[in-house]
């Protein structure tokens, strides 16, 4: 009994040795060789690599069998690869591009992942889109507001002053 193997999602294979200590094992497609090292099972072409390397391999390096027969673990057939690399080598065509829209404000040429649902690349540009820089016609301080609020004035006292202005009310 390979222990650990069946809890992984592997369909147990044929025995490749009488005593139990390797073993096939067909996992996503592939057969791959298992070796018992130290009690605990380890894919074969990771073992002989670590061996090949004279070091144990971190979890972040993969083994690629350069004929692509999962079986063959001589050490002349196995080359270490990134996981990225690895990846990149057998499935190119695995994650298509997503598409990309462009943000909503003028003059940002930012791409926007389409599946998203934004409008704006950033909360900045979303600010700098949706507010407006506005000059007080009382007073003549420039104030930001709201493009759509079509707000005239900096403030209420401003707004009143003026409106007395025009009425002719001293105030």
């Amino acid at each position: 009994m390979v222990v650990g193997l069946q809890e992984q999602g592997f369909a147990m294979g044929r025995q490749a040795k009488p005593d139990g200590s390797t073993r096939v094992v067909r996992s996503h497609q592939h057969e791959y060789i298992w070796e018992k090292s130290n009690g605990v099972w380890v894919l074969q072409h990771r073992l002989v690599m670590s061996r090949k390397l004279g070091r144990p391999l971190s979890t972040r390096e993969h083994v690629h069998h350069i004929n692509e027969d999962t079986l063959d673990n001589r050490p002349e057939n196995l080359t270490l690869v990134t996981p990225h690399a690895h990846t990149r080598h057998h499935a190119p065509e695995r994650k298509p591009k997503r598409p990309k829209s462009r943000c909503a404000r003028k003059g940002c040429d930012a791409l926007i992942p389409a599946s998203t649902g934004k409008k704006y690349c950033s909360p900045r540009c979303r600010w700098l889109a949706t507010h407006v820089t506005r000059t007080c016609p009382w007073c003549g301080t420039p104030f930001v507001s709201y493009r759509c609020k079509g707000q005239r004035f900096c403030s209420r006292s401003c707004a009143r002053k003026y409106e007395r202005s025009e009425r002719g009310v001293d105030g």
